[in-house]
C-alpha cells in the first residue's frame, strides 16, 4: 500500500505527498498545517492506494483523480 497526503490550496492547487504508512502521510499534513502555508489550505486528507492492482501496475503508479 501507498498512502498520499492530499493537501488541495485556496488556489486550486492540489499537492500530493506519497508515504509508506498512513502515520507518515498523517505526520506530513500536520507538519503543513502547523507552516506559513496554513492560510492557504483549503482542505486536507489521506488516500490510500493499493500497489498491486492491475490498474496500479499498467499505469506505472501514475493516477489521476483523489
Amino acid at each position: 500500500m501507498v498512502y498520499y497526503a492530499v493537501i488541495y490550496m485556496n488556489d486550486g492547487n492540489i499537492h500530493l505527498f506519497k508515504s509508506d504508512t498512513k502515520e507518515g502521510a498523517e505526520d506530513c499534513i500536520k507538519g503543513l498545517q502547523d507552516s506559513k502555508w496554513k492560510d492557504r489550505i483549503e482542505t486536507t486528507r489521506v488516500v490510500k492506494k493499493d500497489t498491486t492492482t492491475a490498474l496500479w501496475q499498467n499505469t506505472n503508479g501514475h493516477w489521476i483523480g483523489v
